[in-house]
């Protein structure tokens, strides 16, 4: 294991940031990424059993990176231990810079870190800019994910590499579909060649009110003629709800739910995480934390 602490400039703000490298695998293995800010022990389960549900059902060699972006530290020392995972650990809340305020610009207030909740497509582009910064610039694919995930069968990660070609250099879990945007392949659940990712300018920088987090890999590799993939999903397609059997959990689950070819559901993204664990988004008929935990323990860490 080494541990480092750095400083790193994205967007010209300055980041103190402590790098914990466990794990060590060649360009040619994925790397996967995961941003979270935790304030709740709550919304620490929820990234827990995430990170759990991908080393649990990845098989092969791969780097899993989790960016914890200011969580508290008593909140955020889990990751300083758990085995086979990369941490990058984030000290400066991620807040745009012309929304800091004069004085904490000149270095008279500090940033509190919940102040990144009114940021939350920054705050997230900022800790996905970190992991890309912190892994090799020679990897050839990476994949992105919110920290409110589940990877549910052992063939998640392969039926989106299988997905890839000359062509297709994306493939993704689900589609946006809010109105203004691009459609973009959600950065909830995103494959794609990183070997592109510098050679032709791409960032995960929202640009409202058409770009979203992430939403630029999708722009750029549209404007350069490349392909993606979109897995059929619940989201998409609500009604494909029908394909999970009535007995199933995974059928009372109120998340966006991703199949293969053989309509078997692969991964699993809860959604608004974070603005539930902390008690500011709650609609009737949803599922939240506590449940998505439970279920999270007793079907898929089972």
């Amino acid at each position: 294991m080494t541990a480092t602490r750095q400083r790193v400039t994205l967007d010209g703000v300055p980041y103190h940031v402590e790098v914990i490298r466990r794990r060590r695998e060649p360009p040619s293995a994925p790397r996967l990424i995961t941003v979270c800010y935790n304030p709740t022990a709550i919304g620490v389960e929820v990234t827990r059993v995430g990170v759990e549900s991908i080393l649990r059902h990845t098989p092969g060699r791969y780097e899993l990176w989790v960016v914890d972006n200011a969580s508290p530290p008593e909140l955020s020392a889990w990751l300083r231990s758990i085995e086979g995972v990369n941490v990058v650990l984030n000290h400066t809340p991620p807040v745009p810079p012309d929304k800091r305020g004069w004085r904490a610009r000149l270095g008279l207030r500090r940033i509190r870190p919940q102040e990144q909740m009114s940021f939350g497509s920054y705050a997230n582009a900022v800790g996905l800019e970190l992991g890309a910064w912190a892994i090799e610039p020679d990897v050839e694919q990476v994949f992105v994910m919110h920290n409110d995930v589940l990877a549910l069968r052992d063939n998640w990660l392969s039926y989106l590499q299988s997905k890839l070609s000359q062509q297709v250099r994306a493939a993704s879990m689900v589609q946006d579909t809010a109105e203004g945007r691009i459609r973009a392949l959600h950065v909830s659940g995103l494959l794609f060649d990183f070997t592109l990712f510098h050679e032709l300018g791409m960032s995960f920088y929202p640009q409202p009110p058409r770009l979203d987090v992430g939403d630029r890999i999708s722009a750029v590799l549209r404007a350069h003629g490349y392909g993606e993939f979109v897995c059929r999903n619940t989201f998409n397609e609500p009604e494909l709800v029908e394909w999970i059997p009535e007995d199933d959990p995974l059928r009372r689950i109120h998340a966006d739910r991703a199949f293969d070819d053989d309509r078997n559901v692969i991964f699993a993204h809860l959604g608004r995480g974070t603005p539930k664990a902390t008690g500011h988004y709650k609609k009737p008929g949803k599922t939240y934390p506590e449940e998505w935990v439970r279920f999270a323990r007793e079907v898929v860490l089972a």
